[in-house]
């Protein structure tokens, strides 16, 4: 995929400026084959490299960043969130139209690349996803959520909200929508 995405940038946008941020999992693999070859086609190519363990920001890298190239990596939907266009060179949990710029075959990644221009995509259609994250998928059997900060546990309303704080974000909110 990195091989592919090298070449197509070449070829169709040499005004791309590839970063690699290396996943910071990949410390934790037995096999250093495919991290080696990353590096030297990194170094064969001139891109800026930030190996799995580099204390550079992600966040960071992605605040300075156009776009977001993954291979289904939950950043992919972080940079999404902070509103970044998102690329995704495989499926992926949080992979929709509304959400992501697919790339999962070469004529796919030639498309989204000659785009002058990627709109960045809705952030709240990552919320289900992080919803999901935050869960793990399992609904609770006692609490029925309403937002992130509150909900019903055994039928009465909780908070982390004091109920003249409820108020006044209520109110905040009802005063930015109009």
């Amino acid at each position: 995929a990195l091989s592919n995405l090298i070449n197509a940038v070449k070829n169709y946008r040499k005004d791309i400026k590839l970063v690699i941020r290396m996943h910071p999992l990949n410390k934790l693999l037995k096999s250093n084959k495919d991290i080696e070859n990353i590096r030297e086609i990194a170094k064969k190519n001139k891109i800026l490299l930030f190996d799995e363990k580099s204390n550079i920001d992600s966040y960071k890298l992605i605040k300075k960043s156009y776009a977001v190239v993954t291979y289904g990596s939950t950043i992919g939907a972080e940079a999404i969130f902070w509103g970044k266009p998102s690329i995704s060179m495989r499926s992926c949990f949080y992979s929709k139209k509304n959400t992501i710029y697919s790339a999962l075959n070469n004529t796919e990644l030639k498309k989204v690349l000659l785009k002058k221009k990627l709109n960045k995509k809705k952030n709240s259609s990552v919320l289900p996803y992080a919803f999901y994250q935050m869960t793990f998928g399992k609904e609770f059997k006692y609490f029925k959520p309403i937002n992130f900060h509150s909900g019903y546990f055994c039928g009465e309303k909780l908070s982390i909200l004091r109920p003249y704080m409820s108020f006044l974000v209520s109110r905040i909110k009802i005063f930015l929508k109009n």
